[in-house]
């Protein structure tokens, strides 16, 4: 059974289908297994992409410890960098641990780099 408004994306399909093939597909450079006492609780997986600007490598790190069935801890902390050439022209990270969130974003600014 198809909804109307998913219906309405239907002569759109080939169009998205497209645009998302023409996008490069990332390259896992790292992939570890979280564990705790011999039971998986979190990956950690780095990726890199060549886009038309550089190269996007993300880091992808996610834990999640439950005890009896309740979450007793939670972290997960994603990073992107881009790289043009070997120098790092843009840096972002979100950690989320425990229901706080931080942010951090380096971006191009006068002669170099500058911190938010």
């Amino acid at each position: 059974m198809i909804h109307r408004r998913a219906a309405l994306l239907l002569p759109f399909l080939p169009t998205i289908a497209a645009a998302q093939s023409a996008l490069p597909a990332p390259r896992v450079l790292a992939r570890f297994r979280i564990l705790r006492d011999g039971s998986e609780v979190g990956q950690h997986v780095v990726t890199a992409t060549q886009t038309d600007g550089g190269m996007l490598v993300t880091s992808d790190l996610d834990i999640h410890v439950r005890l009896a069935g309740f979450t007793v801890f939670r972290s997960r902390t994603l990073t992107r960098e881009r790289l043009v050439g070997s120098a790092l022209a843009e840096f972002s990270a979100e950690i989320l641990r425990d229901g706080r969130t931080a942010r951090l974003r380096v971006l191009p600014g006068g002669a170099g780099l500058r911190a938010e």
